[in-house]
């Protein structure tokens, strides 16, 4: 290999749980470039106008070009689709949907139904996220 050069990381909306509007798919500040780390982050990525809460997954793509040999090659890099998050409009009126959205894909992923203390352990892990808590140092418990 004789020279590697990358363009822009760009996401690409893979799956939903709702219909987004063909012209609501596009992200902004979703052009993003390596570091010298070689890592390409996206604090800020946003859909273009308002949506309800809903699960997406993202997949991410470069071009990359290659000389070897004195051959140009170029390609596009793509990476697997990442894990369900949650894409929301407002903070504030909204997280009581999100949140639940959120227990039930980690909790039940593709099952119907699951076990009461699985169900659980799910409930607690997201009620101690939702609180701001450390599970090593729980300031309020959870009691039933």
């Amino acid at each position: 290999v004789q020279h590697i050069t990358t363009g822009h990381v760009t996401p690409e909306l893979v799956e939903t749980t709702q219909r987004i509007k063909r012209n609501n798919q596009e992200l902004e500040n979703s052009r993003q470039t390596f570091n010298e780390m070689g890592i390409s982050q996206f604090n800020d990525l946003k859909f273009s106008s308002g949506t309800f809460p809903n699960l997406v997954k993202l997949r991410f793509r470069v071009p990359v070009s290659v000389t070897i040999d004195n051959r140009p090659m170029q390609k596009t890099l793509e990476s697997n689709s990442s894990k369900s998050f949650i894409s929301m409009t407002n903070t504030g009126s909204q997280w009581k949907d999100a949140a639940g959205m959120w227990l039930k894909e980690d909790a039940f992923k593709e099952e119907s139904e699951i076990s009461i203390p699985c169900f659980w352990n799910y409930f607690q892990k997201h009620y101690l996220v939702a609180t701001k808590q450390d599970v090593s140092n729980i300031k309020r418990p959870l009691y039933i």
